[in-house]
């Protein structure tokens, strides 16, 4: 349940708050992440629990990498940079 609430104030705190700081916290909770993944799989840990959590975890780490290279993007840089503001300034694009 933690996990959901952090998601979902991380995710409120980017996307419509444009935070920069947000977007480095993920980075590093995706590294930590992907750094305790390799350490269990080394270390054998993974043969105690089952099959099916080792992939739900690869998927999950998967998916974070995913998001971290989006967030690493020229476009979500500049989006970051002008704190969501971007489109105010790009409207004529549309007309």
């Amino acid at each position: 349940m933690i996990v959901l609430l952090l998601s979902l104030i991380y995710w409120y705190f980017l996307v419509r708050r444009a935070s920069n700081i947000v977007r480095w916290q993920i980075l590093i909770f995706t590294v930590l992440g992907a750094f305790s993944t390799v350490v269990n799989i080394i270390a054998g840990a993974y043969p105690y629990i089952g099959i099916l959590q080792v992939l739900m975890s690869l998927l999950a780490w998967v998916t974070s990498i995913a998001a971290c290279v989006y967030l690493c993007a020229p476009e979500a840089r500049d989006w970051l940079a002008s704190r969501g503001n971007r489109a105010a300034r790009d409207s004529a694009i549309f007309d």
